[in-house]
């Protein structure tokens, strides 16, 4: 099971994004859970960060990334990247904007 788990966490380049990213958001949300300061900060982002590791984890399996025959392309990798960007796209969006 280890094996397994450690295959398809690490042995793709959406197993790397997906762990990467949850990292980072599990951090980003403890940090604006912790310090009001923090979250006022972060704002949404900070506000996302507690149910993106969730997201990514549904889209992960989705995509079938848990699959012992899984097969990692270029499309499935950028959409990947996209959705775990996807709270700094919206606020870039709307800082843009206005």
């Amino acid at each position: 099971m280890r094996d397994y788990l450690s295959k398809a966490l690490f042995g793709s380049r959406e197993g790397l994004i997906f762990v990467i990213a949850s990292a980072i958001y599990v951090a980003i949300g403890v940090s604006a859970e912790l310090s009001p300061v923090m979250a006022s900060e972060f704002g949404f982002i900070g506000l996302m960060s507690l149910f993106m590791p969730g997201f990514l984890l549904i889209f992960f399996l989705k995509i079938g990334g848990h699959r012992r025959n899984y097969l990692s392309t270029w499309f499935n990798t950028s959409m990947m990247l996209i959705f775990a960007l996807v709270p700094f796209l919206v606020v870039a969006k709307s800082a843009i904007i206005g």
